[in-house]
């Protein structure tokens, strides 16, 4: 897959969006300066609270300009750095592409404002929010180290992840990786912009551990590092092109864009195809793997027409007829290992004459 193809994946609405530290670039906070980066934030304390340091770890400095200046004080501090009031036509385009979700591990509200002002309203999630009431949802903003407008007392401390480098912690990863997964394999595309990969194992582990991931994955960077550079090709195709080179490259993209409909993919639904059985050569070994370890060859029990490999139960026809009238659901239950599953697939067979048959 090139970019062209992974634009055309976005368009058509079938795409994940990654936004890091590096997408912020250009964009201006509430007290018109560029968004703290890096070590920057942790600078930025040590100046305001005259505190006497050199480290630059990010939560112990936070810890000390807390002592210092008191909560109300650092709240106040980081929504005036982290609040946008102007963002690029770059960060205008990216933001209002029809992504299937977006996940963050920026603190600030440019994608909100940037879709917002364009008349694309996207709710905003905070990893302490309940994934059930979301996980169907498309549109949504997933911020997974805290976000600047949920920023309070009670967040400050239990949602706010306070790190020199945007990452994804192991806790966060543990209560989203379902929700991550079923993107990351479901996903026509991924696009990484300005996200770094060498302080993220969560990550590196997600893509490592997940099937064909690396072709679907995009990387837009600028001027990186050696060792991101490296870790970033591992894992993906790399465009030094930055948010900027990207998103011209969408406009150039979307000139040519004629928007496909696509049937739906099964997720969690396998169709039944009896044309997929082919009769072949009755063994005893095969009538011996059924009785003794369960294993069925779909083959015999498909092409079952003369109760050789299985007996076909009276209640068949019944369940069959009864559901072809007026009848909307069939239950079937019976003490342990009295043969439900092989019922239901042999059922699956009966009912593949009358219309598509689907398991979940």
């Amino acid at each position: 897959m090139d970019i062209n193809e992974a634009i055309f994946h976005i368009l058509n609405g079938d795409a994940i969006l990654f936004a890091g530290a590096g997408f912020s670039h250009g964009a201006k906070n509430i007290n018109n300066e560029e968004f703290l980066l890096g070590n920057g934030l942790s600078k930025k304390m040590i100046d305001e609270a005259d505190l006497d340091e050199d480290d630059l770890d990010l939560e112990y400095i936070s810890e000390l300009y807390i002592e210092k200046k008191g909560i109300d004080m650092f709240i106040s501090f980081l929504k005036k750095k982290y609040i946008c009031q102007k963002y690029t036509d770059s960060h205008k385009i990216i933001s209002n592409l029809p992504w299937k979700r977006i996940y963050t591990t920026n603190y600030d509200n440019i994608i909100e404002k940037a879709s917002l002002d364009s008349g694309k309203y996207r709710p905003t999630i905070t990893a302490n929010d309940k994934i059930k009431y979301y996980n169907n949802k498309n549109d949504v903003v997933i911020h997974l180290n805290g976000y600047i407008e949920k920023l309070n007392e009670d967040t400050v401390f239990n949602e706010f992840k306070l790190t020199n480098e945007s990452y994804m912690s192991k806790e966060i990863v543990n209560q989203w990786s379902f929700l991550l997964e079923e993107d990351l394999n479901n996903s026509k595309c991924i696009i990484f912009v300005g996200y770094s990969l060498e302080y993220d194992k969560s990550i590196q582990e997600l893509i490592a551990a997940t099937e064909k991931l690396k072709e679907k994955c995009f990387f837009i960077t600028f001027d990186p590092s050696r060792k991101s550079l490296r870790l970033m090709k591992k894992y993906g195709q790399v465009l030094e092109i930055g948010t900027e080179g990207f998103a011209e490259k969408i406009q150039e993209v979307e000139k040519c864009y004629k928007k496909t409909t696509i049937k739906p993919k099964l997720m969690c639904f396998k169709k039944f195809n009896s044309k997929e059985y082919k009769s072949s050569e009755f063994l005893d070994k095969d009538i011996m793997d059924l009785l003794f370890y369960g294993k069925i060859n779909y083959d015999h029990l498909v092409n079952n027409s003369k109760n050789e490999y299985i007996i076909k139960r009276d209640i068949t026809d019944r369940i069959v007829k009864e559901l072809l009238s007026d009848v909307e659901l069939e239950i079937i239950t019976s003490d342990l290992g009295n043969g439900k599953t092989i019922f239901l697939e042999y059922l699956k067979k009966e009912l593949s004459n009358y219309g598509d048959i689907y398991t979940l």
